[in-house]
């Protein structure tokens, strides 16, 4: 029988990282609530909206949106639409709407908590709630 023993570790590769004991007591560390929260924060800007017809595309859920704002007379700003597709590439009927701060997100949800589409067949309740990262 062979004996193979190793009297020191051998580092795998040279690493500038400090040990995950130090990462452990240092006090930069994050709870997981602190670190949902910077989450968060990050995206205090961002909208969900579900509840639209498979067949939108973005710049149809964008048209739809700057229309109730002129009907409403809200001066909001869109920057960017973005529809949540299943694994094969089709709508879900979900959307997350980028604003360019979170202030005018934040008026966006609480002035259009009650949003509906009309449809041919019919009248839609779309869902609106702040963007949220699920932990």
């Amino acid at each position: 029988m062979f004996d193979i023993s190793l009297t020191q570790p051998v580092p795998l590769a040279p690493s500038n990282d400090p040990p995950v004991s130090d990462l452990a007591s240092s006090s930069s560390s994050l709870s997981v609530y602190q670190f949902k929260n910077i989450l968060d924060q990050d995206h205090a800007n961002l909208a969900y909206i579900r509840n639209f017809p498979l067949s939108f595309s973005e710049k149809q859920i964008y048209q739809y949106l700057k229309k109730e704002f002129q009907i409403h007379k809200v001066t909001l700003s869109i920057n960017n639409v973005k529809l949540i597709r299943n694994s094969i590439g089709s709508s879900t009927g979900k959307a997350v709407v980028s604003f360019p701060t979170g202030s005018e997100c934040q008026t966006f949800i609480n002035r259009f908590d009650k949003l509906y589409l009309e449809t041919k067949d019919n009248l839609q309740e779309l869902t609106i709630r702040n963007f949220d990262l699920k932990t």
